[in-house]
Order: C-alpha cells, then structure tokens, then sequence
C-alpha cells in the first residue's frame, strides 16, 4: 500500500474528493490499496457468492470494494475499504443504505490480498477490524487460493 501525499486530511476531505475509487484514507494519509487482476478476479467471485445469499436470505445488502467505512472510533481519520463487505438490513443506519460512507462496522468484511501486499499491511489492516469489532473477516490470500477466517 503506497502514500500518495505527505499532506494529511480528514476523512470528510477525502469523500469529497473526486474520485477515492482504489484508495483508502489512513491516519490521514491517502494510501493505493493495490491490486492485480488475480485479486479482483476472486474479489468478484467471493461478491457473486455473497450476494446470491443475501439476496435469496434477504437478510441485508453486499457492497463492493469501494464502500468506505468510517468506524473506527479512536482514528477518525481512517477510512477502509474491504474487498467485498455485508451489513445486515437491522443495522443500516435509518433503516437504508447511506448515501456515502458507513459510521458502523460491517457484520462481515472479505479481503482478496494482491500478491504484492506485505504481512505487515496485511496484519495492520486486521487490527483495524479487530478494534471495529468485526465479527466475521475471511482474508482470501490470492496467489495460494487460500481463505483464512478471523
């Protein structure tokens, strides 16, 4: 994951920008999630998946690697974005789906890792989730086509 600017900014700087599409906002810096199309691939197939549960359960909405979420209470200057995430229709915030970010965490959050993320990105990204309470992350490792479950 590599720094794009030295200059910080709030996490409500970064959603107004233009475009944040493959980019994340950590501790005020905006950060490349990377990627490769292997990772993309495997990204769109774990979505399919999910979403033909959540549609055929109806019990809540699937988004996609773009979905930005603000839940992190202790840095609110950082702004993740899974590979594919679930919120539950009980927990959306007023009852809908938000218009621009998500305040609550994810009930599950996918990661597809590109082959060029390290252990240590990889290890920070999951205390992130650790510290928001995510209760399900699978982290689908790209070149061995493995999923590990946290």
């Amino acid at each position: 994951m590599n720094v794009l600017s030295s200059r910080r900014m709030t996490a409500d700087e970064f959603e107004r920008l233009p475009d944040t599409k493959g980019f994340e906002l950590i501790d005020g810096r905006v950060k490349d999630k990377g990627g490769s199309a292997l990772a993309s691939h495997l990204g769109g197939e774990l979505s399919y998946h999910l979403w033909t549960w959540a549609r055929s359960s109806g019990q809540g909405a699937v988004f996609g690697p773009d979905c930005p979420y603000r839940c992190f209470p202790a840095r609110p200057d950082t702004v993740r974005k899974p590979s594919v995430s679930f919120v539950r229709w009980d927990r959306m915030p007023d009852g809908r789906i938000p218009i621009d970010s998500f305040s609550i965490r994810p009930d599950f959050a996918g990661l597809v890792v590109p082959p060029q993320d390290s252990a240590v990105e990889l290890q920070v990204r999951l205390a992130d989730y650790r510290v928001a309470l995510i209760p399900l992350v699978w982290v689908v490792h790209s070149i061995a086509r493995a999923v590990t479950e946290y």
